[in-house]
């Protein structure tokens, strides 16, 4: 049988239809495309960085210009989606590690942590580097540890000193209350004193002078307070 007519058996994925394809899962924070339909196709690159340069990239001491391909995220917005979506990706980044040090033969270390991760940091050293280097590695492991440790303990004081301001202030705030209690009781006497005094005048028979004496006397211990 000629090439040309032989059967192509390999199996291929058929397509999905519109209700599968509405129920699949929608990525989070789904990023926007990058042109429009009919648009012409815009490429990030160094000359044309539309999002920008990658932040901290250097080859050397020298800055490396390496254009974002989207937009810059900002942080999530509690802990536990960070502590999520960093294990989520750094496995990411260790898998792109391996594949990219296995197929150029390239060394390659990474190192990572997150502030308030419970786990000791994550790094990967590639199979090249570890064979040729394998006291630099440890080396480099050490240093690691001791910038995470220390990273991570004096975010925990700058924590318990926060907390501990936080309590100070509140203790500060009841006392204020209990004083604003306080005074706004010695201010509902003293208007009593004073309408008293009021219909005392009225009256045909004065205050002698112990009452108004000790009316005064009332009065000046509830507003001393």
């Amino acid at each position: 049988m000629p090439v040309s007519e032989t059967l192509d058996t390999t199996p291929r994925a058929s397509p999905m239809t519109g209700s599968e394809y509405s129920a699949s899962p929608k990525k989070h924070r789904r990023r926007p495309p990058l042109t429009l339909p009919g648009e012409q196709r815009i490429r990030p690159s160094k000359s044309n960085p539309i999002y920008g340069l990658v932040d901290g990239a250097k080859r050397g001491s020298e800055r490396w210009e390496v254009a974002r391909k989207v937009p810059q995220f900002s942080i999530l917005p509690t802990w536990a989606e960070c502590n999520k979506k960093f294990n989520e990706k750094i496995q990411a980044v260790l898998r792109l590690a391996e594949e990219t040090a296995d197929e150029t033969g390239s060394w390659i270390y990474v190192a990572a942590q997150m502030p308030t991760g419970r786990h000791e940091f994550t790094h990967f050293a590639s199979r090249r580097l570890r064979k040729e280097a394998p006291g630099p590695v440890n080396d480099m492991n050490a240093i690691a540890h001791k910038m995470f440790g220390g990273l991570v303990s004096s975010r925990r004081k700058d924590v318990l000193q926060l907390e501990l301001e936080v309590a100070n202030q509140r203790t500060d705030l009841q006392k204020l209350a209990d004083e604003k209690a306080l005074l706004y009781q010695a201010k509902e006497h003293a208007e009593a004193v004073i309408q008293g005094l009021r219909l005392r005048l009225t009256d045909s028979e004065p205050l002698s002078a112990e009452e108004l004496t000790e009316l005064l006397d009332s009065t000046s211990d509830r507003t001393s307070v």
